[in-house]
């Protein structure tokens, strides 16, 4: 999450992208949500798997397989029941 801040940060300043600015903020918000979830909060399982999904989307667009990938593992971990279960 921090490399992709990093990244997204320096794309969008040195290039003015519009992809990166929106990568930027996804990388913001990510970091929020990991914070929200380390507190077991039952709101930020479900943004996360709302963000996991977004994330697929936009990394396959710019034709990043590994983060689309990673992405998917993400989602599918967050929605096996053992994990599930402690964000109820």
């Amino acid at each position: 999450m921090i490399a992709g801040l990093i990244t997204a940060g320096l794309n969008f300043y040195w290039y003015e992208d519009r992809t990166s600015g929106l990568g930027l903020l996804m990388a913001v918000i990510g970091i929020w949500i990991y914070f929200q979830i380390l507190k077991q909060d039952s709101q930020a399982w479900t943004i996360a798997v709302v963000f996991s999904i977004a994330a697929i989307l936009l990394y396959a667009y710019g034709d990043n397989w590994p983060g689309a990938i990673l992405s998917l593992i993400a989602a599918i971990y967050l929605n096996i029941p053992d994990v599930k279960v402690h964000f109820q």
